[in-house]
């Protein structure tokens, strides 16, 4: 979380000293400030525009597209989407493996550190601990866009950046002390609407907002609803946006887990 402040430019108020720190951080993120800024600025830019590939989201197909698809493509897309593999996948190839020609000084460097100094025991805990803080990350993403209803429009006409916060980003109470670790990632409706609240002031937006009602949209997310939004991996039927009646898409999961009603409805 301050590596991504820092990335927005939000963590300090200078700018200079944002970057510095991102700069720094990037060794202990495993991901250069240069990809992040590549691939997150867009996604808030876009978020919520089906006309616009946004790579950072986690859900790709709708279940009639991918029909339509070869099925080498529906096989692989079966095993890497499933639930119980994809967040340790995904944890392991966007943090560890994507872009390494860009990426292996700032994943290498600490690693290679923590080795000389402490040993290899002391680098296996450290990576093994790497990889599952990669994907709790991952699944804090899909969270963050994938509960239904999503916010998914047919094109930039139809986005408004306030819907796209409002309705597309959720909130997920996080209770004490586990909010202090937190450090605002939970009120990702309003990081969406402004990305220069910094983290350490979001609690505070969000209380203020709420006693002023700005918060009635809002897609709240906790309990039952966030355990079951975890196992979401498609898009229900073949519309992945809003229609023209207003009727959203939905997600859904893969059987046996929709059988099993590990689903949001």
């Amino acid at each position: 979380m301050v590596f991504h402040d820092a990335a927005h430019m939000s963590f300090f108020e200078s700018a200079d000293m944002n970057r510095s720190l991102a700069n720094f951080m990037q060794f202990f993120v495993n991901y250069s400030f240069k990809e992040w800024d590549a691939v997150h600025n867009p996604h808030h830019a876009h978020f919520g525009d089906q006309t616009v590939k946004d790579s950072s989201l986690t859900i790709w197909f709708s279940e009639e597209e991918l029909k339509t698809k070869p099925l080498w493509l529906q096989v692989g897309h079966r095993i890497v989407r499933d639930p119980v593999l994809f967040y340790p996948l995904a944890g392991l190839f966007v943090f560890f493996l994507n872009k390494p020609l860009q990426q292996t000084l700032f994943r290498c460097a600490i690693p290679l550190i923590v080795y000389l100094t402490l040993g290899w025991q002391t680098l296996t805990m450290y990576l093994i601990a790497a990889w599952i803080a990669a994907m709790g990350g991952v699944a804090c993403f899909h969270i963050q866009h994938h509960c239904n209803q999503p916010y998914r429009v047919a094109g930039p006409r139809e986005r408004t950046a306030l819907d796209a916060a409002i309705l597309g980003s959720t909130y997920v109470p996080v209770p004490f002390p586990f909010s202090e670790f937190s450090l605002g990632i939970e009120f990702h409706h309003i990081h969406h609407f402004d990305v220069r609240v910094p983290s350490y002031r979001l609690s505070r937006c969000h209380e203020e907002g709420e006693k002023m009602g700005l918060w009635s949209r809002i897609n709240r997310v906790e309990g039952e609803r966030l355990f079951k939004s975890l196992f979401h991996t498609q898009f229900e039927g073949s519309r992945k946006h809003e229609d023209a009646d207003g009727n959203p898409a939905r997600f859904k999961s893969f059987w046996p887990y929709s059988a099993l009603g590990l689903q949001d409805a």
